[in-house]
């Protein structure tokens, strides 16, 4: 079987020797990948949903490395997990998943998402949560963009742009973050020509300008 970039991405944000948790793990390629690589000893898988559950446990029913449980979000964390695996679901389900385990959080030493979408959100939810970013990056594929980030304990304020593109991406200027960029000039630039409120208007010119400021100031 072929394993995607971005799955191969999201183990390589993991930290070596980790005891992690994938929420919502579906066919656990990532936590294959964990174990293949020797990067884990050890690990847990989970899903609320019974097709994936059941996936799960035909998957690593020869795996004694990996520990499958059913459990909605952080509930029935095992104690000895210090890395949370939260990806493919939009940044709103993310967070809501955080939110409701925050008392599930001080054992927590690395936390990696994956938002679909509303990231600027998961940046900012996270960050009030006393968490900070350490490493992200950008994956293109099947014509998505996907925003893969790992957060770990420790107090950082980010500006607007860096809750919007992250703080350590706009630092390295792959080109992937400046084709998504471009996109969303074209994208602004499409809306700019809809009939839209004035308020609306100014708060995309804005953003367009400091895109293309970006852009051009390398």
């Amino acid at each position: 079987m072929t394993i995607s970039q971005r799955l191969r991405a999201i183990a390589n944000l993991v930290p070596s020797r980790a005891t992690p948790v994938d929420i919502g793990s579906d066919h656990g390629h990532v936590l294959d990948l964990l174990l293949s690589s020797g990067k884990i000893i050890k690990g847990y898988a989970t899903d609320n949903k019974t097709g994936p559950f059941h996936r799960l446990e035909k998957r690593f029913e020869h795996e004694s490395r990996i520990k499958i449980y059913k459990a909605d979000g952080l509930t029935n964390l095992p104690d000895d997990v210090d890395t949370l695996i939260i990806t493919g679901m939009g940044g709103l389900l993310i967070n809501q998943i955080i939110e409701q385990g925050t008392h599930f959080l001080d054992n927590i030493s690395s936390i990696i998402v994956g938002p679909h979408q509303q990231v600027y959100e998961v940046r900012r939810n996270l960050s009030q949560l006393g968490f900070m970013i350490v490493a992200e990056t950008i994956v293109a594929e099947d014509y998505q963009f996907y925003d893969l980030l790992r957060f770990e304990p420790g107090i950082a304020e980010y500006r607007e742009q860096e809750l919007s593109w992250g703080p350590i991406n706009l630092k390295t200027r792959s080109p992937i973050l400046l084709l998504k960029m471009r996109q969303r000039i074209e994208e602004i630039d499409r809306i700019l020509k809809k009939p839209i409120p004035a308020k609306r208007i100014a708060a995309l010119k804005k953003e367009m300008a400091w895109l293309q400021h970006y852009d051009q100031n390398k």
